[in-house]
C-alpha cells in the first residue's frame, strides 16, 4: 500500500510538471504571436511592414530593431538586477548562463518584442494617418 501511494504521488508530480511545461511553452509561443496578428493589418491598410523591407532584400530595418532592442534589454535587465524587488526569470529549456537575472538565451525574447513594437507603431500610424509621411504620427492638424 505504501509503495502504491508513492507511485501515485510520483505520477502526480510528473503530471503537474508536464502541465507546467506545456503552459510555459504556450506562453513562449504567444510571445511572438502579436506580430503575426498585427502585421497583416498593416499590409491591408498599406502601412509599412518588415515583410516589405525584407522581401526587397533590405534587412537593415530588422537588424536595427534587433540591435536596438537587445541594447535596451541589456540595460533593462541591468537595472532590474540592482532593484528591489526584482524580476527573476525562469525560462523553459534555456535557464542557464545568466546575464543579470536573465538567462543568456532569454534575451532572444527581445527580438520578437522589437518586431511587435514596430508592427504596433505602424498600425497606430496607419489608423491616425492624415496624409503626409506614413511613418510618423501627426498629433497636430496639418498646416
Amino acid at each position: 500500500m505504501h509503495q502504491t501511494a508513492n507511485i501515485a504521488e510520483g505520477g502526480g508530480k510528473q503530471g503537474s510538471q508536464s502541465a507546467n511545461c506545456t503552459v510555459t511553452l504556450i506562453k513562449q509561443i504567444i510571445w511572438g504571436a502579436a506580430y503575426l496578428i498585427i502585421e497583416p493589418f498593416n499590409v491591408w491598410q498599406g502601412g509599412r511592414t518588415l515583410l516589405m523591407d525584407t522581401s526587397r532584400g533590405d534587412w537593415r530595418p530588422l537588424m536595427a530593431l534587433f540591435t536596438g532592442c537587445l541594447i535596451c534589454g541589456f540595460f533593462w535587465e541591468m537595472w532590474n538586477f540592482y532593484s528591489y524587488p526584482r524580476w527573476i526569470y525562469h525560462i523553459l529549456f534555456v535557464d542557464f548562463l545568466r546575464i543579470f537575472e536573465m538567462p543568456l538565451l532569454g534575451y532572444l525574447g527581445y527580438l520578437p518584442f522589437s518586431m511587435e513594437l514596430f508592427a504596433l507603431y505602424h498600425l497606430i500610424t496607419g489608423l491616425l494617418r492624415q496624409g503626409g509621411n506614413p511613418d510618423y504620427i501627426h498629433l497636430t492638424p496639418a498646416a
